[in-house]
């Protein structure tokens, strides 16, 4: 080989040899992981989602939380059947519960347990439209606040909007429901009882108000669920725009 081919050879080949000894350097380890990264993923970063898409997503995703909920406890077997979601008698009549249980009223106990629970549910059924208005007044800033929140962030965002309206919604149907399952007369036979009587007598109880915000908490308690879920588990994510929003995250 004549000396100067070789010399260009030779420059050619330190040169290649001191390239790949800086470039698989430890410090330039991210190099390397960002091209590994890319070549898995060539268009994610076009795939960033557009403000549209994310505000969409999350309605979607409100959408779907509400209608799990309302569907599931808008059943009262559901909630009578789950004991973290079942409405227990109000706090002075709990306190006697189960000793009038034990002592021969465990009928009228459950009855209006039970009765309790119908009102809750027929009540939790008509929440749709509420939760509906909510969805639309929905921005830009709120997505991007709420995508970004905690598990619950949106459950929290749909309690301060439609508590109020809810609970206006809830009352009236709730009363009806009372006095349509004879609630006033299951708990006064209830409180019949010689033990009770002493107890809980003359008491007031506002059973209206009672039954209206422990649906409210219930409801609010599975739409939190539903949230958790879908930005947890992609299996319940049922939409593509759904996987692709919470997918991001």
């Amino acid at each position: 080989m004549k000396p100067k081919k070789f010399l260009k050879s030779l420059f050619f080949w330190c040169g290649l040899v001191a390239f790949l000894i800086f470039y698989l350097s430890p410090a330039k380890a991210g190099f390397w992981n960002e091209i590994g990264k890319f070549l898995k993923n060539p268009a994610s970063k076009e795939e960033k989602l557009r403000p549209e898409e994310m505000t969409q997503g999350l309605k979607e995703a409100l959408l779907v939380g509400v209608k799990r909920a309302i569907s599931y406890l808008g059943n009262a077997k559901n909630l009578l059947q789950n004991p973290s979601l079942r409405i227990p008698p109000p706090p002075k009549v709990a306190k006697v519960a189960n000793f009038l249980r034990k002592v021969g009223f465990k009928k009228q106990v459950e009855d209006f347990e039970e009765s309790l629970n119908v009102a809750a549910a027929k009540a939790i059924k008509t929440a749709f439209p509420i939760f509906k208005e909510a969805i639309s007044s929905l921005t830009i800033e709120d997505a991007k606040r709420l995508l970004r929140g905690g598990d619950t962030a949106l459950t929290d965002y749909f309690r301060e909007k439609t508590s109020d309206k809810l609970y206006e919604k809830f009352r009236p149907i709730v009363k009806e429901s009372l006095s349509q399952v004879g609630v006033t007369q299951k708990y006064q036979e209830l409180i019949q009882a010689p033990y009770a009587r002493n107890y809980i007598n003359n008491t007031n109880l506002d059973l209206e108000h009672y039954v209206t915000k422990a649906a409210l908490d219930r409801l609010f308690r599975a739409l939190a669920q539903e949230e958790i879920k879908i930005r947890q588990d992609p299996a319940a994510r049922t939409t593509e725009l759904l996987k692709k929003i919470f997918g991001s995250l």
